[in-house]
């Protein structure tokens, strides 16, 4: 027979023995070089892999709704830093739920008030702010 045929039944061999592997969760380039070259024999080799035990990732940490505050914290006007640094305020406490909401802040953002000395990110004023329960 011709040397192309012979390359045919290789390369098939080949794909057939990747596509097993990767159902299996194994590497396919790997194994497509291991078809080609030794044909019906790594495609039987890759037929008795166990299946590769995939990672099962933590559940994704949904974002918590926003902490309650002291009610004296809620009556003072307040002011926040958007993510070109600018500053933008004063507004109430409601308006500046009703943003981190909409995701215009995030807890990383700088916010101030009265009644805080400097500038804090929004989680460290959420965690002041909040008595442990």
């Amino acid at each position: 027979m011709s040397l192309l045929f012979y390359i045919t039944i290789s390369l098939f061999w080949g794909w057939i023995t990747a596509r097993c592997a990767q159902k299996k969760g194994l590497n396919q380039r790997n194994w497509y070089i291991a078809g080609v070259l030794f044909c019906v024999l790594a495609f039987i080799m890759v037929l008795f892999q166990r299946k590769k035990d995939l990672k099962i990732l933590d559940p994704v940490v949904h974002k918590p709704q926003f902490i309650p505050i002291h009610l004296s914290q809620r009556e003072n006007l307040w002011y926040y830093l958007n993510k070109t640094g600018q500053q933008l305020g004063p507004i109430s406490f409601q308006d500046l739920t009703s943003v981190w909401e909409n995701k215009k802040i995030q807890e990383e953002s700088y916010v101030w008030n009265e009644d805080l000395e400097d500038w804090k990110r929004l989680k460290e004023v959420l965690q002041i702010t909040t008595p442990k329960i």
